[in-house]
This record gives C-alpha cells, sequence and structure tokens, in this order.
C-alpha cells in the first residue's frame, strides 16, 4: 500500500498523510479507498463535516466526497477534533475501465468549522505524488495466472491417454509459457489472451479424453459381442455336424 510523505499544516487543518487501499490499482476497479490522515494544527477544537479526493480524470465539478461540506448537511461527519488530535478519513473511490495508465494527479479538500476549507495537492510538495493506475489486463492476468498454472499441473497428472488430448496439452503449456513471455515484457493483453487460450486447450484435452475413452468402451463392447457371436457360431456348426454324421451312421 502506497503511503503519502507527511506534508504542512494549513491553518487548522494539518495534513499527514494519504494511504491507497491497494499497491496496485487497475483500470476498471471499484470499491478502492484512499485513507487521508489529517490533524488539528491550531489552538483550539474543530469540527471536520467532509472530504474529498479529486483525480484528474474527472471533471472540474467532480470528485469522491464523503461527508459534506458544512454542518447540519446529509452525511456531516461532524467530528471533532481537540487540537494535535488526529482523524483519519476514508475516501471510496472507482477507477473508470477508459482511464489511461500511468500517473494521475489528484488533490484533497476537508471541509471544517463552518464554511472553512483547506485543499492539499501532495504534487505541490513531493514531485513524485501520484496514483499509478495499472491496465486492466494486467489485473487479469495476475488474478488468474496461479490458477491457470494449477489446471496445467493437474491435467499433466491426469495421464491422457488419447493422442488428440496430449496434443491439445501441450499446445496449452506452450500457450502458458507464452504468456508468462508476455508478462515479462509487460505486454499484458497479450499475456492475458495466451492465458485463455491455455484455459480453452485445457478443456478441450479433457473433453478428447472422455471422447476417446468412451469410443474404446464402445469398442471393446462391439469386439466383445464379435467374439462371443463367433463362439456361439462355432459351436451351432459342431452340433450341426455332429447330427449330420450321427444320421450317415445310421
Amino acid at each position: 500500500m502506497f503511503l503519502g510523505p507527511p506534508v504542512y499544516a494549513a491553518s487548522s487543518i494539518e495534513f499527514k498523510s494519504y494511504q491507497f487501499s491497494s499497491s496496485e490499482i487497475y483500470q476498471g476497479n471499484s470499491n478502492v479507498n484512499v485513507d487521508l490522515k489529517i490533524a488539528n494544527g491550531g489552538n483550539s477544537s474543530i469540527v471536520v463535516h467532509g472530504a474529498f479526493v479529486h483525480f484528474d480524470w474527472q471533471a472540474s465539478n467532480e470528485s469522491f466526497m464523503v461527508g459534506s461540506e458544512t454542518s447540519g448537511e446529509p452525511y456531516d461527519l461532524g467530528r471533532e477534533l481537540d487540537p494535535a488530535e488526529d482523524y483519519t478519513i476514508r475516501i471510496p473511490f472507482s477507477v473508470p475501465s477508459s482511464v489511461s495508465e500511468g500517473e494521475h494527479l489528484f488533490y484533497f479538500k476537508v471541509f471544517y468549522s463552518n464554511n472553512l476549507e483547506e485543499q492539499w495537492n501532495p504534487r505541490e510538495r513531493d514531485p513524485y505524488a501520484a496514483l499509478m493506475i495499472h491496465s486492466l489486463y494486467e489485473g487479469a492476468y495476475k488474478a488468474f495466472v496461479s490458477s491457470v498454472e494449477a489446471r496445467v499441473t493437474q491435467a499433466e497428472g491426469a495421464g491422457f491417454i488419447s493422442p488428440e488430448a496430449q496434443s491439445l496439452l501441450r499446445e496449452a503449456k506452450e500457450y502458458l509459457s507464452d504468456a508468462h513471455s508476455y508478462a515479462d515484457q509487460g505486454m499484458w493483453q497479450s499475456a492475458s489472451t495466451r492465458l485463455s487460450s491455455c484455459t480453452a486447450r485445457i478443456d478441450r484435452a479433457y473433453e478428447a479424453e472422455q471422447r476417446f475413452i468412451i469410443f474404446l468402451i464402445i469398442a471393446g463392447v462391439a469386439g466383445g459381442g464379435a467374439v462371443i457371436g463367433a463362439g456361439l457360431f462355432i459351436r451351432r456348426r459342431k452340433k450341426h455336424s455332429s447330427r449330420l454324421s450321427s444320421k450317415k451312421a445310421t
């Protein structure tokens, strides 16, 4: 998790730090948070009513906010802070899938003590302060690569006897190897696509194995029936021959 640097006191609000709920945030993420830690830097008590975070992909009049701008409004936090007392405000936000990969700037604003507000842009104090948005495909790859690897290992231990299933398993392993290679190069879309192809080959391998086993069972039954039928025919021929011999003898 990213912890922002200690910052400065402005009026009665001292901005201490910020911390995102995940070290990696992806395009399309929802239910993520940023914790903003503030303190009362003044000499008298204050009441915090609300706070927001604004990201550079939002319109100028948009933000993610908790609480309210003034007292008495719906959702007013109403949090009283004594001098030097800390308070952490959790602000939920989401990232549209259309947001570009890379660094995005943001700033916070805190509303307190009836019509007072303070704004903090971390970039003003820290030239590296930014939220890094990762590719949606990177998130998909990292979410599923372990389970796909486990499926390949399981399929290897299944002992496929179908030539088609064996061939499909080899293809699946090649796709998995390609996925790893593309991930190492940061080519996340190609990496996640190869994972999908690997999974599809594993599914097809199991289906091919099932078809092959059914074929062997049917072939075995048919073969067994032919053997039984031939045996009965031979026995009937022998009986018929014996009867003819008896008639000739008499």
